[in-house]
């Protein structure tokens, strides 16, 4: 079956996106009829049994709605449960928040706590854009090159739990077992890269996407943040996260307490 993304939404649909059940996981429950939930639940298993006319426009909405996308169909893992370790997206008010943020925003600098999985909703906002969007180039950036391939790490797990006809729709380059550790490599010239702190490898290129995570503890933040600058004069998005880590250059950041003379954008 020819599935790519291309080939399923060029022709019109016969569905429209807007006759599809209501975006329910996104809604609060008690808002939700039983009868909704459950026309949701058949046309997921419509996509799931290779309706193309289903899957064409759930394709559709998913590209459109980046929440969409992950409180849907993406999943993480949880290395403290054995039993079920691969779970649903938390579909938490404020992670829907987020990435209906990171939507339309093209600089953003959260401060965190750990454990209510910011970083893997970046880190899924970024996915969607180089499953849904050709030739993207997004950099993951942590202090350590091991950090960094333990965030692109986190993007396989992800696109390796997508639903088939999404996978089948946005293929990879080459099969995940065989892609470098620190890049996930699209067929739609789309590239998600995993790197160490610093500017040496940002500086050399024009990025559609930069995750800069645990961005306070990177002793190079400020020399990155210069760096990042093509990145949004050519359009592009650049989100740091992290926890604290006192008033160093990321609490500066998110405070926008930097000296004018020393702003690089």
């Amino acid at each position: 079956m020819d599935l790519t993304y291309n080939t399923v939404t060029r022709a019109r649909p016969s569905i429209s996106p807007a006759d599809l059940p209501r975006i329910w996981p996104l809604a609060k429950p008690r808002d939700i009829a039983i009868e909704e939930k459950q026309l949701f639940k058949e046309h997921l298993k419509a996509c799931d049994a290779g309706d193309l006319q289903h899957i064409q426009a759930e394709l559709i909405r998913c590209r459109k709605r980046n929440d969409y996308f992950v409180m849907t169909h993406c999943k993480t893992k949880d290395e403290h449960d054995a039993i079920t370790p691969v779970k649903r997206f938390p579909r938490k008010a404020y992670i829907a928040r987020l990435l209906q943020v990171a939507a339309v925003e093209k600089k953003l600098a959260i401060p965190k706590s750990r454990q209510i999985m910011v970083s893997w909703t970046f880190v899924c906002h970024f996915l969607h854009m180089a499953t849904f969007f050709s030739h993207r180039l997004i950099f993951f950036q942590s202090k350590k090159d091991d950090d960094a391939a333990a965030m692109i790490d986190r993007a396989k797990h992800v696109y390796e739990n997508l639903p088939w006809w999404l996978k089948e729709a946005a293929p990879l380059k080459r099969p995940l077992h065989k892609l470098p550790y620190n890049k996930i490599m699209f067929a739609n010239g789309s590239l998600i890269w995993g790197i160490p702190q610093g500017q040496d490898v940002v500086r050399q290129h024009t990025a559609s996407g930069i995750l800069g995570d645990e961005f306070a503890f990177q002793n190079q933040a400020e020399e990155a943040w210069t760096a990042m600058k093509p990145t949004v004069d050519g359009g592009g998005q650049v989100i740091l996260v992290s926890t604290a880590n006192g008033k160093n250059f990321f609490y500066r950041v998110v405070f926008d307490r930097l000296d004018d003379a020393d702003k690089p954008f």
